[in-house]
C-alpha cells in the first residue's frame, strides 16, 4: 500500500469502517470499470461530453459553497425519483486511482468524502451502465441515462 497517493491514504483511512463492514469495496483493478463507462457514454477528449447526452441534467458549478454534500443531495434526490438503486461504481479521474463499489445506498454514505478531492468523479451501475452521475473538478453536476450507444475517445 505504500503506492498510495496521499489523496488515496486519505481517502481510505475516511472510508475504513465502511470497507471493514463490507458495506462497500474498493479495487485497483479498474479496466473494466472504466471500459464500461467508455463504451456506454461519449469521452471525445478524456471527459464525458455532457452535451452530447440527450435529456442530461446539470446542476452545482464553481460557486457551489458545499459541493461534496450538495452533490450527495442531488444525486439522493435523482436516486429517489427515479427509483435508482442496485450496485454502483465510483471512479475519479486524477488523485483517487481506485474505483469504490458498492449498493447505491452504501455508496451515497460515503461519497462527500470520495468527492472532496479536486478532481472529475463519476458514478455509475457496474457492470451494466445505464446512467452516470458525475461531479467536476469544478463542482458542476451532471446525470444521465446512457445513449444508445457511447462514441468512446
Amino acid at each position: 500500500m505504500s503506492d498510495l497517493t496521499w489523496a488515496e491514504a486519505e481517502l481510505l483511512q475516511s472510508i475504513s469502517a465502511e470497507i471493514s463492514s463490507g458495506d462497500i469495496t474498493v479495487t485497483h483493478d479498474t479496466d473494466a470499470i472504466l471500459a464500461a463507462l467508455d463504451a456506454t457514454f461519449p469521452f471525445p477528449d478524456n471527459r464525458l461530453d455532457w452535451s452530447k447526452v440527450p435529456g442530461a441534467i446539470a446542476d452545482g458549478g464553481p460557486t457551489t459553497p458545499h459541493a461534496p454534500g450538495d452533490f450527495v443531495g442531488f444525486l439522493s434526490s435523482l436516486s429517489t425519483q427515479l427509483k435508482l438503486s442496485g450496485r454502483v461504481a465510483v471512479i475519479g479521474d486524477n488523485q483517487i486511482n481506485f474505483a469504490v463499489l458498492g449498493e447505491l445506498a452504501n455508496v451515497l454514505r460515503v461519497l462527500a468524502r470520495i468527492t472532496e478531492f479536486p478532481q472529475h468523479t463519476y458514478i455509475y451501475p457496474y457492470p451494466n451502465v445505464t446512467w452516470c452521475a458525475s461531479k467536476t473538478f469544478e463542482n458542476d453536476f451532471y446525470f444521465g441515462f446512457a445513449p444508445i450507444q457511447g462514441t468512446g475517445q
